[in-house]
């Protein structure tokens, strides 16, 4: 997993941050997707990223637990091809595993 050590500080004010990995998919039609993601908050102050894709960002919070567990990030319109989404530094210690993405029927 990755995630932000705590000394880090957190990031309210600014989705640019310079702390941020970023994950390719190859979607092959256009359309909605439901982002997953594996993740852990350990605590009320470390359980937010910022998640972008194309020009939507949002302030994803997680929410608190005491392991891993897998969670919706939300629902995303992709083009057809290759797309990107980008978890950035909102508050540090907040955990990341895994990324899914699946087609809304």
């Amino acid at each position: 997993y990755i995630h932000a050590p705590e000394s880090l500080g957190d990031n309210y004010s600014d989705a640019n941050s310079n702390h941020y990995v970023e994950f390719t998919f190859t979607v092959p039609r256009a359309g909605s997707y439901q982002l997953f993601a594996t993740v852990w908050g350990p605590n009320g102050t470390s359980d937010s990223f910022w998640v972008r894709t194309g020009n939507q960002t949002t302030a994803w919070h997680l929410g608190t637990g005491s392991s891993f567990s897998e969670k919706s990030v939300g629902t995303f319109t992709l083009s057809a091809g290759q797309n990107t989404v980008r978890f950035a530094l909102r508050e540090d210690d907040t955990r990341l595993d895994k990324v899914r993405l699946a087609p809304v029927d």
